[in-house]
Parts: C-alpha cells; structure tokens; sequence
C-alpha cells in the first residue's frame, strides 16, 4: 500500500471464516504503511451481517457497526 493516505476502517464479522482468514494480513499491511486504521470484529455473527435483506441479518450488530462507521467518518473525513 502506498500512495495513499487514507484511514481504513475493517469490520469484520465473528463467524466469517474466510474472510477473517485475511486478518492478520490486513492488519500487517495496513500498520507496514503507517495508516491510520482499526479493525473491529463484531461477536456472534456471519458474513452479511449488516445486509438487511438477508437471512444473516444482525439488526443490534448493523446499528452498532452502522455507528462506528458514522463516527470514523467524523473523526477522519474532515
């Protein structure tokens, strides 16, 4: 990752295996270019958690994660 200046915000879901196979991964890559970023792992649920129109729909998770997105880009789109 170079070139950019970005501030990443990862959401993650408890029970997503695959995706949380890329974890670490990120993490390293992400602190290796110095960015600013956190990753949050959201308990007790699975990939497509905050897809409303879906059966893994997790409502209290969705407005959680909805949250934190909402104060990311207020603390770094200034």
């Amino acid at each position: 990752m170079t070139g950019t200046k970005a501030a990443v915000l990862g959401v993650y879901a408890e029970q997503d295996d695959r995706v949380n196979a890329t974890r670490d991964a990120a993490e390293a890559a992400l602190t290796g270019a110095k960015l600013t970023h956190e990753l949050v792992t959201f308990p007790g649920v699975g990939h497509a958690f905050f897809n409303d129109t879906g059966q893994r729909y997790n409502a209290e998770a969705a407005a959680q994660a909805y949250e934190r997105v909402l104060d990311w880009f207020g603390r770094h789109l200034a």
